[in-house]
């Protein structure tokens, strides 16, 4: 197939890196898709992910973005206003984007094949403006989003913005989830958000972990694991799409591919939930198993801890926090 589909993970050039050779010409014939970590603004505030607009332009170019999944818990950080600004600005340069609630996915057809492109965010991401694809527990909404999909695309990749921030497994929510999507029709799955690239199963890309985020006071907590991320490049043969993928690793002043990526199968016996419990990094995290009880005791101490960890005053410490543990 010419000009393959690739897929890339968080991505926001707040600060520029140089960006390798070797990887610029890689991606220079490719149709690449990203999630936009950030917002467009006028000046760059490194207490927020704001991305002024030379910078904006530089990024899509140097790594020839061709779309942009909005449907994230940062694009509204800079208030409503930045983000008609944002959505404005990406309809002027004429970029497309996905990831709305009224445009939860795009078409886009490579050498005959169509391929629809279906994104949503988890609401225990801290993701909650109604603007947006959202998915909270049950997955109705993202069904019938497939199933119009199916009437007119050869194939389905999801790519949502889901997971645990910093955690190393996927949320046993998520194994639901997806087994739900593969299911409902999906061919391949690809995740972002938790910056971290986890173990993955089968179709079922949990994280890809971050292309680019900038040092500032937003990402200054990140593990130096989170440095790193893959490419994944969906590769054809006859009904099904094999799975190819390559590493990329960066610094606050590059990018570059990794020959390497530390990447690994998802492998555990017999009760996820169970593995789940004793080796996953956050233990302070509510865990979701589909069951009633979700929405009576976890979701609403989910939704607390959200709100009590967004008061400024908390914010203003965990980060001090974090930097020293770091």
């Amino acid at each position: 197939m010419n000009n393959p589909l690739v897929f890339l993970g968080d991505v926001n050039f707040q600060t520029v890196p140089k960006v390798e050779d070797k990887l610029a010409k890689y991606l220079s014939d490719k149709v690449v898709v990203a999630n936009f970590e950030g917002y467009l603004s006028e000046t760059t505030d490194p207490s927020t992910l704001g991305i002024t607009m030379e910078n904006f332009l530089h990024m899509v170019k140097v790594l020839n973005i061709k779309y942009l999944n909005i449907a994230n818990n940062h694009v509204f950080d800079g208030g409503l206003e930045c983000f008609k600004h944002t959505i404005k600005a990406l309809h002027n340069l004429e970029i497309e984007f996905f990831g709305l609630k009224e445009k939860p996915f795009i078409i886009v057809e490579i050498g005959g094949l169509k391929f629809g492109i279906l994104s949503f965010a988890w609401r225990m991401t801290g993701t909650k403006n109604k603007a947006l694809n959202i998915c909270i527990l049950r997955l109705s909404k993202i069904k019938k989003q497939i199933k119009e999909l199916k009437k007119t695309v050869d194939y389905i990749i999801i790519y949502p913005h889901w997971g645990i921030d910093m955690e190393t497994l996927p949320h046993p929510w998520q194994i639901l989830a997806a087994q739900q999507l593969l299911k409902l029709g999906a061919d391949l799955i690809i995740g972002h958000h938790p910056h971290m690239i986890q173990p993955f199963q089968g179709k079922v890309f949990y994280s890809i972990g971050n292309t680019y985020l900038p040092e500032n006071e937003v990402t200054r907590y990140q593990k130096k694991t989170a440095n790193a991320g893959l490419i994944v490049v969906p590769k054809i043969n006859g009904k099904n799409i094999e799975i190819e993928f390559k590493g990329i690793k960066f610094s606050n002043e590059q990018i570059y591919l990794d020959d390497n990526p530390n990447v690994k199968l998802l492998e555990y016996s017999g009760d996820y939930v169970k593995f789940f419990k004793r080796y996953r990094a956050k233990k302070m995290i509510p865990i979701f198993t589909g069951k009633v009880q979700d929405y009576f005791f976890a979701l609403p101490y989910l939704l607390l801890l959200e709100k009590i960890v967004h008061l400024k005053p908390i914010m203003k410490l965990l980060r001090k926090r974090r930097k020293r543990n770091k």
